[in-house]
């Protein structure tokens, strides 16, 4: 940041097209290993419900506060259980397997979406700020866990790891 720029407010709300872009909430189409979703928050709500609840893949063509609104939905059952779903396997919902499978989903918006690809790198030199609330930082994208993937994709972009996709 140079000093005279706010952050860039990531968020579905968000004023500036690029914070919005970047919202887990938006929809930006991705494919995260032969799934497609409208969003990086229809993946992570459809890991919050078992493989035999119709929402798990009912959830994965939803956006915005619709699909966010399924974390009140999940919180009795990962309450319950402790876990998430995915790919045929559950994890507790506070490992370090979970942690990886949602940065694995942030970096497949970017490696998948020319649109959040582009917001990414074009925000380049700024910093960001993304607040979520106590719910959040369980059932969806932690905002530390965010904010380090960002910062992690937007250097892959910088030295040509992530190329802009197809």
């Amino acid at each position: 940041m140079n000093g005279t720029e706010d952050p860039i407010q990531i968020s579905f709300y968000a004023v500036d097209w690029r914070g919005s872009t970047l919202s887990n909430m938006t929809p930006t189409p991705l494919v995260f290993r032969g799934v497609p979703a409208a969003c990086v928050e229809a993946i992570v709500q459809s890991m919050n419900f078992p493989f035999d609840d119709k929402r798990h893949l009912e959830v994965l063509g939803e956006v915005g506060p619709a699909c966010k609104s399924r974390i009140y939905e999940a919180e009795a059952i990962v309450s319950d259980t402790g876990l998430v779903f995915w790919d045929g396997v559950s994890f507790p919902v506070d490992s370090d397997a979970r942690r990886s499978l949602l940065r694995g989903v942030i970096r497949a918006k970017f490696e998948t979406n020319k649109l959040a690809w582009e917001a990414l790198r074009l925000s380049d030199g700024r910093s960001f700020e993304y607040v979520t609330s106590p719910l959040d930082e369980v059932l969806s994208v932690p905002s530390l866990l965010m904010m380090e993937a960002l910062g992690e994709l937007l250097n892959d972009i910088r030295t040509g790891a992530l190329p802009l996709p197809k």
